[in-house]
């Protein structure tokens, strides 16, 4: 354990923060500088220094605040920040990082004995640029012997010889982010003497009951606020895949980048106490479409100049890349955006989740519905089309309570920081509660339409009659399935949809649907439907693996006592994960004869030639079948999303290590194409382990098993986890990950 006088004895005078501008810093100076000046009552500092009018009067010659023992007590030493080495085990002064509405204590010695009866000591605290008392970003504490819950305080504790222990309260609405701290000694009415001043950073409190992030339950805190690792859903509703991802919101230069972010915002001072609001912001700080954000979007399969989204294993090398050179990362993608939120969201003590949505709607309009139009073919009006259905989008879910909005909104609260469409101008989204989402209440704040889509909207495919009418087939039940995110404390995938909806087809549910449609740009004659006697499934092997043939099949059911025949094609493309057309695979026409109650098939054979040029990053096929019933006129669209399964990489780690000392960790795959894998990279990373590290590999051939050893060292304690991806031009995306315990 280190020594707490290395952890916490500081002085300002040798300490300077990265994320402010106010005061620079003095290399090699030990002890506080005093100066003294003219007082102004509501400004933070004094106006022009002059000599000091009273020699041997009291004067602070050094502050111990107590790091160590603060940030046990504020659950924050996990902070790399607080520490006297970083992630790299090099050398750092440590800094203190607290939770507003905690007391924490500060020892001050003087150079005498103090006296209570005479000398008048203060503390003051300042925010922002310009702190002002009536705003309370200034305070200033005379030193007393009790204090008011919720209120600011600085306690005399004790006073021994020339050292006094102070414990300062805080209140549980605080500003959160930098603030500066001085000692100050009135000499008389004008004057007075002060420390420098020392620059520690205030979070927001998920610990306290009048926060309001308060959660309740422990384990929960533990996994949505101190935990570094999770996992981040991908696939489609059919093959659900859960993706590691290293969240290290204690890593070096996450938090200070953070508090950055929203200083350059210039967020409004009265929002850098409230959670909402500073959720919203971040969510359009984290994409870079407005406002210089830390990620650039890139959904192209194109990613010259810089790096795939699925390279990507966690937060911490974003942040770090997007703090040395204040420019947007490339790239990211929507589980990319939404682990960078997760990973500032907990940094600052807000509870958050990465949560995905499986068959996730975008709507464009605000109609509450998707829209699909086919011509008489049944061929897809591309022109027409821009609402659509990406197999995932992942998310996020910060927990607060909402007082701007009626009871019972509390909780959690739904949040996007991939730019989809604008809200109020810009690409951000939410926080709305969950629970509006479900009861389809569309007025709550923020943007509840726009998400109460993506997870309930009816699908209407509306295709083109000869009379030159459309004609709707609508399909319930098609979007906002499987909603998942990670469950507490396992590595369990936890289902929540029943959170955002009723059970599909049930009365609250449709309610939920007209209540949110009430007000949308829907066209009502689309839900007139004529005769439904042909039914139709589409089934495809969900487990086929990328380098093998896959048979798609169009099977037909005739529940009438007449003969039906059945018109139409079946098609398949490759899609990005957005359901964004790559390109086309193979395609066959739909003619068949089905007799009266009973089955009939069509199907189509996509084979690895028909398909390998075409995959992009996810292997993603996108597969529609446009049926007519030539006696009923009965039209029917069925869309089904699947994506290849890649090979499982074996990942070898021991079960315990210690602590800088240093370890194998042995990768291996096996190539399951008949091509050559080359430009292959190997990323590996671990919270408390290192930071992130590329590792160029060797061109892997058709059906070789790839084997690499790698070291790791680690440089803190705990259950840590080990995460290595590999990508590839011809396959990327691969991944694993290994839990190992670092003991001292």
């Amino acid at each position: 354990m280190e020594n707490e006088n290395e952890r916490s004895s500081l002085t300002t005078s040798n300490v300077s923060s990265p994320v402010s501008n106010y005061y620079n810093s003095h290399p090699g100076r030990r002890n506080y500088v005093s100066r003294t000046v003219l007082f102004f009552e509501g400004l933070d500092e004094g106006s022009d220094e002059v000599e000091d009018p009273t020699p041997g009067c009291l004067k602070v010659e050094d502050v111990d605040f107590k790091i160590l023992k603060n940030t046990n007590k504020h659950e924050t030493d996990e902070y790399s920040i607080t520490s006297k080495v970083n992630d790299e085990n090099e050398k750092q002064i440590p800094k203190l990082v607290l939770r507003r509405g905690f007391s924490f204590t500060v020892v001050i010695r003087f150079n005498r004995p103090y006296n209570a009866q005479t000398d008048r000591v203060s503390l003051q605290f300042a925010f922002g640029e310009r702190p002002k008392l009536v705003k309370g970003s200034l305070v200033r504490l005379e030193l007393t012997d009790t204090f008011k819950e919720g209120q600011w305080a600085a306690v005399l504790k004790n006073s021994k010889d020339s050292e006094i222990t102070v414990e300062v309260h805080t209140p549980p609405n605080n500003y959160v982010g930098v603030w500066r701290m001085r000692v100050n000694i009135k000499i008389d009415e004008k004057k007075i003497v002060y420390t420098e001043p020392y620059e520690f950073y205030m979070l927001f409190n998920p610990f306290h009951k009048r926060d309001e992030v308060y959660m309740a339950d422990e384990a929960e805190r533990k996994e949505y606020v101190m935990r570094e690792s999770g996992k981040i859903y991908v696939g489609t509703s059919h093959q659900i895949f859960g993706k590691t991802w290293n969240f290290r919101q204690f890593s070096d230069d996450v938090l200070e980048c953070v508090l950055y972010l929203l200083e350059e915002s210039e967020l409004p001072l009265h929002a850098r106490r409230n959670p909402v609001l500073v959720t919203r912001k971040l969510t359009a700080l984290i994409n870079s479409s407005d406002d210089n954000g830390v990620l650039t979007g890139n959904w192209s399969g194109v990613y010259t100049g810089g790096k795939s989204p699925l390279a990507w294993t966690g937060s911490a090398a974003i942040f770090q890349e997007y703090f040395k050179t204040k420019r947007p990362v490339k790239f990211g993608q929507c589980w990319v955006f939404s682990g960078v939120l997760t990973t500032a969201l907990r940094a600052l003590g807000i509870p958050a989740r990465s949560v995905t949505n499986f068959s996730s709607a975008h709507d464009t309009d605000v109609s509450v519905t998707i829209d699909h139009f086919y011509d008489e073919l049944g061929q897809p009006e591309e022109h027409m089309n821009e609402d659509s259905v990406w197999n995932f989008h992942v998310w996020n879910e910060v927990h607060m309570a909402r007082p701007d909005l009626k009871d019972g909104y509390g909780g959690w609260q739904a949040c996007d920081s991939t730019p989809q469409e604008t809200s109020d101008g810009i690409y951000c989204c939410g926080p709305c509660p969950v629970k509006a989402i479900k009861t389809g209440d569309t007025t709550a704040l923020y943007d509840a339409p726009f998400i109460f889509a993506e997870v309930n909207a009816d699908k209407i495919s509306w295709i083109l009659m000869p009379d030159g009418n459309y004609k709707s087939y609508i399909q319930s039940g098609e979007i906002g399935k499987n909603i998942s995110t990670k469950a507490v404390l396992k590595n369990d995938r936890n289902d929540v949809t029943c959170e955002y909806k009723c059970a599909e087809g049930s009365a609250a549910e449709r309610a939920a649907v007209l209540r949110a449609v009430n007000t949308a740009a829907i066209r009502t004659d689309a839900y007139k439907q004529g005769p439904q006697d042909m039914k139709f499934e589409i089934d495809v092997d969900f487990d086929a693996m990328f380098g093998s043939d896959v048979l798609v099949k169009l099977k037909m059911e005739n529940t009438s006592n007449e003969v039906r025949h059945v018109g139409g094609s079946i098609s398949a493309v490759s899609v990005f994960y957005t359901g964004v057309k790559a390109k086309d695979i193979n395609k066959s026409k739909i003619n068949c004869t089905v007799q009266p109650k009973s089955n009939g098939v069509a199907e189509l054979l996509l084979t690895f030639n028909d398909y390998y040029k075409t995959m992009v990053d996810h292997c993603g096929i996108h597969l529609t079948a446009v049926t007519f019933v030539s006696e009923t006129m009965q039209y029917c669209v069925l869309e089904e999303d699947f994506r290849l399964r890649k090979p499982d990489v074996t990942l070898k780690t021991p079960v315990k290590v210690s602590k800088l000392r240093p370890f194998d960790v042995e990768v291996s795959f096996t190539n399951p194409l008949k091509v050559a894998l080359t430009n292959c990279i190997l990323t590996v990373e671990g919270p408390g382990l290192q930071r992130p590290q590329t590792h160029p590999q060797c061109d892997v051939k058709p059906n070789e098993t790839f084997h690499t050893t790698l070291k790791l060292t680690p440089i803190r304690v705990g259950t840590r986890s080990v995460c290595v991806g590999f990508t590839s031009e011809q396959l990327a995306g691969l991944e694993q990950e290994s839990e190992i315990e670092v003991t001292e």
